[in-house]
């Protein structure tokens, strides 16, 4: 069993996942506990990915592109971050969609 695996069976039997999904009125635990599963095991990766770019950016002697580099993968990891954050129904109170 993977880590994400694990954390969805964790997050199903949660009583407060079950509550958040019955106050919805829609979607089931199964599908919010996979959601959120998937959404951590992506954001740690990126975490560790984040880690890495900032280390070895701090540590070198990186010419002009290398930091331009550098700066581009980390924004794609910032990227990929916030869409787990917006996509995450159960968070969604971190980053509450505006109304028009």
């Amino acid at each position: 069993m993977d880590q994400t695996e694990k954390l969805a069976d964790t997050l199903l039997r949660s009583d407060v996942l079950r509550e958040f999904v019955t106050r919805r009125g829609s979607g089931s635990a199964k599908e919010d506990a996979w959601e959120i599963a998937t959404g951590l095991s992506d954001i740690l990766e990126s975490a560790e990915r984040l880690r890495d770019l900032v280390a070895s950016l701090a540590a070198s002697d990186a010419d002009h592109s290398d930091i331009e580099d550098a700066l581009n993968a980390i924004g794609e990891e910032y990227r990929h971050i916030l869409y787990h954050i917006r996509s995450t129904k159960y968070f969604g109170y971190v980053q509450p969609v505006e109304e028009e």
